[in-house]
């Protein structure tokens, strides 16, 4: 088996350079490879030149029709047989040592799957040198352009096979392009930092036949990946560039649009740890503007300072040419592409009625700069046209194919989020009109605070739920459980993202409790507020015996989490004293076990200092004095009983107090 598997598809390539390209290959360095030459039905002498060179490494191929040069490019990716896979076109030259360094690269670097290298245009005598590291090439393609020059590429045939890696037929001129976008959360890529082949620009090239056309198509699979890879809604943008495609004018609302959506990108592209160093689709941007209408609008965003990016690639328009416009473009408010906070909702299944009535709500919050983020878990229930019904833009519903609990749909909902705060909301509770704004005037007033709940009322009695406000005291009880009410929450959206804060997607059960957990040991500080924020609407679903012995195994297994933070050694003995003393049971401790757990508890804070020390002692004193008191029911119980009892069955003892 040859170590390389070169791919170059042939059609109608003029003769002086279809031979510059063979002898190119033939003449590496590096000699361990097959060279598969698909001739695509070409009608010149395409054929009699390929065959003149008698090289046994030489595999001919000749189409019977043409397939076109996609087809033929799978027809090579199921013929290769190497452990690696070069790409070669037809008019250009590979460098005599491209095949050695790009093999000893792959070689050195098995992490790597698809590998490129800077080239030269000719006969502009123009070096591209392109990034050269995975990081930086998937944030430029992402954003800006294709970092991999296809010609240049050598991939391991084993993430072909892994993958069922093929070229997409509908990516016409930008083929390569798209497979590289549709792999980005797949595969490491990588550029070797040399010239390694001269690429070839000439009047037939595609580059130069289509260019307008591979432009749009070019930016149409980026827009596309990147409402993908972001989880942010794309129509808008897609709607303009088919506008353009047709050689129509885009409006300056055609171009807030974009302007919004490539804001929304940013936001996302620093959550992921990218050094944005881009304009976002900054060359899209700029043939754009140069489509737009001038009319007030424009000028209108200008001034509001909205466009000022766009202007810079674009000057010299001419003024007023839509007076028309004038009228209508003046009454339209901007709204900006951020909102101050993002309302996460995770949705299964909620009757129609009862989610119409959170819904309304939540839309008539008393501050209304949300974003409404509605995460449909795979319902049964169809709810496509209820939330259209509402007609409301701050609304975004996104129904996933599979249901994965209420942990997962809310993750979804916290990545696509824009807002600064992301407010958690459950399908069937109602919200009072100030939650929004009261939560965001904390948070924004101490800035210390990440994670902030409040007070919440029963639907069916109007009891309200006590609440712990300061950050130690909610800390200290979640030695036991959650002191936050999720329903309630409003969190940092950026800094639980940076620290990796989400709810885990396997509980069904305290799935927020655990959360809070991590948030507890990663120093996030926390309040509630001593404002009601919502009515916990009450639904018929009774705890059978069984729900309850497994909610109290997860909360079992969440002390386990705990413990294991303070790098504290528990049997599984102590981790039920711990329940029980969570729980009350009495009958299952005895005072010295209560009085040596805790202080062991106590000595293993002392490090970290997360719960304080004096409510722990506090704490301990309480459940010791508890645990008399039930031993003096039990003994009023028995003398009562033995006073009764005619054989007297049992004996009394004493325990002496300490």
């Amino acid at each position: 088996m040859p170590k390389i598997s070169v791919i170059m598809p042939v059609y109608n390539t003029e003769e002086k350079y279809l031979k510059e390209a063979i002898e190119s290959i033939l003449n590496q360095t590096y000699v361990d490879f097959e060279f598969i030459i698909i001739d695509d039905g070409s009608s010149n002498n395409a054929q009699e030149v390929i065959l003149s060179y008698k090289d046994s490494r030489i595999l001919y191929i000749q189409n019977e029709q043409n397939l076109g040069l996609i087809k033929t490019l799978n027809k090579g990716l199921d013929l290769a047989k190497g452990e690696y896979i070069a790409r070669m076109d037809s008019d250009d030259i590979s460098l005599p040592e491209r095949f050695k360094k790009q093999a000893d690269f792959l070689d050195k670097n098995p992490e790597i799957d698809i590998l490129g290298a800077w080239f030269n245009c000719i006969p502009r005598d123009r070096v591209i040198e392109t990034f050269t590291t995975d990081e930086e090439i998937k944030e430029c393609m992402l954003i800006n352009s294709n970092n991999i020059g296809h010609p240049t590429v050598m991939i391991r045939k084993s993430t072909v096979d892994a993958l069922g890696i093929k070229y997409d037929e509908t990516n016409l001129y930008v083929e390569d392009y798209a497979l590289w976008l549709s792999l980005i959360e797949k595969v490491k890529f990588a550029n070797v930092g040399e010239i390694l082949l001269n690429y070839r620009i000439h009047e037939k090239s595609v580059c130069q036949t289509k260019e307008l056309e591979q432009s749009l198509n070019v930016q149409k699979i980026m827009v596309l990946a990147q409402g993908k890879y972001f989880g942010i809604d794309n129509t808008n943008v897609l709607n303009v560039i088919e506008k353009l495609k047709i050689n129509q004018n885009i409006t300056s609302k055609d171009l807030l649009a974009m302007n919004n959506f490539a804001e929304q990108i940013k936001i996302m592209m620093k959550r992921r740890g990218f050094q944005c160093q881009y304009d976002i689709n900054k060359s899209f941007y700029k043939f754009a503007v140069k489509k737009c209408k001038k009319d007030f609008l424009f000028l209108k965003l200008l001034w509001l300072g909205n466009l000022n990016k766009l202007l810079r690639l674009h000057l010299g328009f001419k003024l007023l040419n839509s007076v028309r416009f004038m009228n209508t473009a003046a009454q339209i408010n901007y709204k900006p592409a951020k909102p101050n906070i993002s309302a996460v909702m995770a949705l299964y299944n909620t009757p129609h009625k009862l989610l119409e009535k959170t819904v309304k709500s939540i839309l008539n919050q008393t501050f209304s700069d949300f974003e409404l983020i509605i995460i449909d878990d795979a319902s049964v229930m169809e709810y496509g046209q209820f939330f259209g019904n509402f007609d409301d833009e701050r609304i975004k519903y996104f129904r996933l194919e599979q249901n994965k609990g209420p942990g997962h749909a809310r993750n979804e909902g916290i990545k696509k989020a824009l807002g600064e705060y992301v407010a958690i909301v459950d399908s069937d509770d109602i919200y009072m009109k100030n939650r929004f704004e009261v939560q965001k005037e904390f948070l924004d007033k101490h800035t210390d605070i990440s994670l902030l709940s409040g007070v919440f009322q029963f639907s069916n009695n109007k009891k309200k739920s006590s609440v712990m406000e300061k950050d130690k005291d909610i800390k200290t009880f979640m030695l036991f459980n959650s002191a936050l009410t999720n329903a309630a929450v409003m969190l940092r959206t950026d800094i639980f993202i940076e620290k990796n804060l989400f709810y885990p997607e396997k509980l069904t059960f305290g799935e927020d409790y655990s959360l809070w957990i991590d948030a507890m040991f990663s120093g996030i500080k926390m309040a509630n507020l001593n404002d009601k924020l919502m009515i916990y609407v009450r639904r018929k679903n009774q705890l059978s015996k069984t729900k309850m012995e497994m909610q109290a195994n997860i909360l079992k297994d969440l002390y386990r989490k705990i413990f294991t933070h303070l790098q504290l050694d528990f049997s599984q003995e102590e981790i039920d004293l711990h329940y029980n003393i969570y729980a009350q049971k009495c009958g299952f401790m005895t005072s010295e076990k209560i009085s040596d757990w805790f202080n062991k508890i106590i000595q293993h804070n002392k490090n970290l200092q997360i719960f304080d020390e004096q409510q722990l002692i506090d704490k301990k004193n309480q459940t010791i004095e508890n645990y008399y008191k039930f031993k003096t029911r039990i003994f009023k119980l028995k003398i009562l009983e033995y006073n009764f009892c005619i054989y007297k069955p049992f004996k009394i003892t004493f325990e002496k107090r300490i």
